[in-house]
């Protein structure tokens, strides 16, 4: 029997009609079985779409044994898709471990090139210098995002990592200390190009967002906002959230 291959398929990152023609196509006439990061989230696109396949859904930790089953299916000839929830699969998901069993298995692995969060938010900021070095997602936990952290990637090019989900549950003299740092730092450090902050679609705007916009803005350089987390929100409330947003980057 001519075994299968394990298609890699972007996801949107927001707007479910991001989707590639070429990807559709493949899940609607060729894809048997879609292993995704959650079954929900994959289901609600496909269905958006009028597609409708068995869905299963692997997680980081899931040992070998268990990834083999998808292995077992395309040896039996079945194609295989694996999504992640947006973007494209591997960089912060179950996928690169998906990937590298099959790999190691003999297993056709084919990407299907779609959107990237990453290369989206590049194009589209406007800093003079495009020579961009991903040192990968970083982490979301409170004890690791409460702190400012300066990392060098490579001679002249500097990441800063700002306090994301963990600085709300800082105490308020650690929050303190934080913003007495801050403050000097983002409208003093000559060497940073710009600012991106961002922002969960359902709190964008908060006080701590307004205070970093404003330490920023007296440096003149390129502000970028991202919303993130849309897909936790419907198509009417993006519409609204952005259109509020927007009014208010305008009084600026």
């Amino acid at each position: 029997m001519q075994p299968g291959t394990l298609y890699i398929i972007a996801s949107p990152i927001g707007n479910p009609e991001d989707m590639t023609l070429r990807a559709l196509k493949l899940l609607s006439d060729t894809i048997d079985i879609v292993y995704c990061e959650d079954t929900r989230q994959t289901g609600r696109l496909l269905s958006y779409h009028g597609i409708s396949k068995p869905l299963r859904s692997p997680h980081a930790h899931s040992d070998d044994a268990k990834i083999m089953h998808l292995v077992d299916d395309i040896r039996s000839g079945k194609d295989i898709g694996y999504m992640t929830d947006s973007g494209t699969p591997g960089m912060s998901d179950p996928g690169s471990k998906i990937v590298a069993i099959a790999r190691r298995e003999g297993v056709s692995v084919v990407p299907v090139p779609g959107v990237s969060a990453l290369t989206t938010i590049i194009s589209v900021s406007g800093f003079p210098d495009k020579s961009i070095l991903f040192g990968g997602f970083l982490s979301k936990k409170p004890g690791r995002t409460q702190h400012l952290n300066y990392f060098t990637l490579a001679e002249g090019r500097y990441f800063v990592d700002l306090p994301g989900y963990g600085y709300a549950k800082a105490p308020a003299e650690m929050r303190a200390q934080w913003e007495g740092l801050i403050g000097p730092y983002l409208s003093q450090r000559n060497q940073l190009a710009g600012l991106v902050v961002i922002m969960d679609i359902r709190r964008p705007l908060t006080d701590l967002d307004l205070r970093l916009i404003d330490w920023f803005r007296p440096t003149g350089r390129p502000i970028h906002i991202l919303l993130s987390k849309a897909d936790k929100v419907s198509r009417q409330e993006q519409t609204k959230i952005l259109r509020s947003v927007k009014a208010e980057l305008a009084t600026w």
